[in-house]
Order: C-alpha cells, then sequence, then structure tokens
C-alpha cells in the first residue's frame, strides 16, 4: 500500500459530458452531477492517483464481464491478480473527460452538515475527509475519497449496517461532502509527474 506522503499530488477523476447539462455551471465551477451521480457515491468516492497513471489511461473500461471476474474489486496485495483480456473484459472508449483534486487540499479537510435544520430536532455533526489507497485487481492507482464520522469510516459502518445509506446523516453529509469538492475540483489536468518506485516497490 501507498502512505508516502502524498500532499503535492493530484487526484483525477474521469466523468462522461452529458449533452443536456454544461461542464461548468454559471459561476465557472463544475457542474455538480460531474463530481459524482448518484450523489451517494461521494462516500467512497473512486479516483486514482495522477503519475504513473496518466488522463489518457481512462481510456480503458472494465466491462460487465471484468467486473464479475472480480477485476474491480479491491485487491489485497497479496493474492494473485492479472492484466484483463481484451475485448471481453475491457473495452477502449476515447469519449470522456476528467478533473483533478490538489491532495494538499483535503490534508484536515473538514466538513459540517446539519440534519433536522431548522426544526426543535436539528442537530450539527462534522466528518473528517481522508485519501485512502484502495488498489483494485486491475488498478494498482485507484484511490478513494473517504469521510470519517467521529473517527469511523462512513462507509465502512454502511457496509456493517451500523449506519443505514438512506438516513438522514448519510444523505446530508453526502450533498454537503459534494458541494465542498466541487469547490476544490479543478478542469485542468497538470502535467504528471513520476513516482517514484520507492513508493510502490519492496
Amino acid at each position: 500500500m501507498i502512505e508516502s506522503d502524498l500532499s503535492d499530488r493530484y487526484l483525477i477523476r474521469r466523468f462522461n459530458d452529458l449533452e443536456t447539462i454544461p461542464v461548468t455551471d454559471n459561476l465557472g465551477g463544475i457542474s455538480l452531477v460531474y463530481i459524482c451521480d448518484p450523489t451517494s457515491q461521494i462516500i467512497d468516492l473512486s479516483t486514482n492517483l495522477l503519475g504513473i497513471f496518466k488522463k489518457n489511461h481512462f481510456c480503458y473500461l472494465i466491462t460487465k464481464n471484468g467486473q464479475i471476474s472480480g477485476l474491480t474489486e479491491y485487491w489485497d496485495l497479496i493474492s494473485k491478480t492479472r492484466r484483463p483480456h481484451f475485448p471481453v473484459e475491457f473495452e477502449i472508449n476515447n469519449n470522456y473527460n476528467c478533473w483533478s483534486l490538489p491532495i494538499k487540499k483535503l490534508s484536515g479537510l473538514t466538513v459540517p452538515f446539519f440534519t433536522g435544520l431548522g426544526s426543535k430536532d436539528e442537530k450539527k455533526y462534522e466528518v473528517e475527509c481522508k485519501v485512502i489507497h484502495t488498489p483494485t485487481r486491475s488498478n494498482f492507482w485507484h484511490f478513494s475519497l473517504r469521510w470519517f464520522l467521529d473517527g469511523e469510516d462512513v462507509n465502512t459502518l454502511i457496509a456493517n449496517n451500523q449506519l443505514k445509506s438512506k438516513s438522514a446523516i448519510v444523505r446530508w453529509l453526502s450533498h454537503a461532502a459534494k458541494a465542498k469538492i466541487k469547490e476544490l475540483v479543478e478542469l485542468d489536468v497538470p502535467k504528471a509527474e513520476t513516482i517514484p518506485k520507492k513508493y510502490y516497490k519492496n
């Protein structure tokens, strides 16, 4: 796993242009739908570390057969994995765009949100964003944006049924987190800098 300081690096994420929705809004920022859709994806937002993985690599898409083969599952770095087979398990699609996110802007980032706003049951919460290396069986450079509530990973709490995915907490957290990431996203992708081998080789 990559645990070195990545504060000077960037995350990048692919998105497909929608003919009915402009990429930018009236203020020049990225339209919310291009951060993630549905909004619930923000709880475990899939990104890639820019470096060895570059913008042009987004053209390779794992197919449904590839997903069935487990190629998009998280990898423990111990079990054997293999290259996907073309065209059955991955395809090439050059019709895409992407955005970037400076990791330094995520360091120590906290996002407040409320449930029951304006009612007698109004309650304030705060989550912390963390960038986590989550390699998949077909992509070592996969990273996730996760949100921690009282020190607990919200994605894990949902997976363990300790928090309902459709609860008010998760719903309002998702909207607040997505709006904050929108503020930080850059539509320009910087030049990819070399990742030292010591980061990923024993």
